[in-house]
């Protein structure tokens, strides 16, 4: 995980009714839901192409910051696995070192 796209991936899915309706001049839809009814008047206006839901900052913000801490704390336990197992590795050499100079 680089986190390069990230935020723009959360900022995409936060934007809400206002930045659809003042900055791109377009309305969008609160509850977007495809079925097999909908499908085609849905693919004759482009919306499956280009959907434009209402975002909700919240929850696309809570849903990425508890992603990277959780991905953070996975690297860093295997980090610390790595430390451990190494040291392991040199206390066995060691001790088997001392066994043999006896």
């Amino acid at each position: 995980m680089t986190g390069e796209t990230w935020n723009e991936l959360m900022h995409d899915l936060s934007r809400d009714r206002y930045f659809f309706e003042a900055v791109r001049g377009m309305p969008c839809e609160e509850s977007f839901s495809v079925t097999a009814e909908n499908y085609d008047s849905l693919k004759a206006q482009g919306l499956i192409d280009h959907p434009n839901q209402c975002g909700n900052p919240y929850i696309s913000q809570g849903f990425f910051i508890s992603f990277i801490l959780c991905v953070a704390v996975v690297v860093l336990n295997l980090f610390i696995a790595v430390v451990f197992e190494g040291f392991e590795q040199a206390s066995k050499s060691d001790a088997a070192d001392l066994i043999r100079t006896c």
